[in-house]
């Protein structure tokens, strides 16, 4: 069996505690104009500075814990110049990764198959609403009729709903993650690391010194 993720124990197991449950999140949601469930995924406090940024690719493998102050400085200018460009990207490349990706969509432990449909909602699409579920159309299901489902899909259901309270409880973190990847693995792709600056100087080294070697060579048997 897998080890669960931190932040997705789903302890619920008797169908009355899971209908309670859902029948409640429903009911008590604010926004069920959007749909029975929904989650507040505005940006209010984005990590954008520079210093920032850094962090989250080291966290995410995209940068190197002992890159060299030159390297930084560089991509630092590059952020300066494309800062607007990037995150502009960054927040259209995560409105779609939180549609369209297959982790948003089903449920951590499978099957591998999508059973989720997500639609951004509200004036400013601020809002993420489920709109079917496991083969239900929940734009279509009032919460008293959750009696009527059987025990296996309301216990997916449910899984499903704490998953999402878990991966969405901090809806900057997909925007910083995609800024942090583009910048340092699109924009900054041109930047040599120092590991990359020395494997030049190194081969430059080692051809000057055949091209010597060769002209020494050529002038004493000439």
């Amino acid at each position: 069996m897998s080890k669960i993720p931190p932040g997705y124990a789903a302890p619920l197991k008797s169908r009355a505690a899971i209908v309670a449950f859902l029948t409640e999140r429903a009911n008590d949601n604010p926004r069920k104009g959007y749909g029975l469930f929904t989650y507040n995924v505005k940006l209010r406090n984005l990590r954008d500075s520079f210093t920032d940024l850094c962090k989250v690719a080291r966290e995410a493998g995209e940068l190197a814990p002992d890159a060299s102050p030159r390297y930084l400085a560089e991509v630092e200018d590059i952020y300066n110049d494309q800062r607007e460009t990037i995150w502009d990207q960054a927040i259209e490349d995560a409105g779609e990764s939180v549609l369209n990706d297959v982790g948003n969509r089903m449920l951590w432990d499978g099957p591998a198959e999508e059973i989720a449909d997500w639609e951004l909602a509200g004036r400013s699409g601020g809002w993420l609403a489920l709109k079917r579920f496991d083969g239900v159309d929940l734009s279509k299901c009032d919460p008293e009729q959750f009696t009527e489902f059987p025990y296996e899909w309301l216990r997916r259901l449910y899984r499903f709903l704490i998953q999402c309270d878990h991966d969405f409880r901090r809806p900057e973190s997909e925007v910083e993650y995609k800024a942090a990847f583009s910048l340092f693995q699109n924009y900054a792709r041109g930047v040599k690391t120092d590991e990359q600056q020395a494997e030049i100087e190194a081969a430059a080294e080692r051809e000057a010194s055949e091209r010597a070697y060769w002209e020494t060579r050529d002038m004493v048997t000439a």
